[in-house]
């Protein structure tokens, strides 16, 4: 949780902020594109790193074995 606590703190401060803006149907429909958001990123982590699995490129940190 050390690495991870700025990226919970700005989540939690989105989700505030939307609410505030925009009352629990403006969440709703936010959760959509902030989940979007996640799965991008990890798709793209993802083809990175296999694209640096295959070319022997690293590409920022990766968590496998060297």
């Amino acid at each position: 949780i050390w690495m991870l606590w700025f990226s919970f703190l700005l989540a939690w401060g989105a989700k505030v902020m939307v609410t505030k803006i925009g009352g629990a149907a403006m969440l709703r429909k936010a959760r959509q594109f902030f989940l979007g958001v996640i799965i991008g990123e990890a798709i793209a982590i993802g083809v990175t790193t296999m694209i640096g699995l295959i070319t022997h490129v690293k590409f920022g940190t990766i968590f496998l074995p060297g």
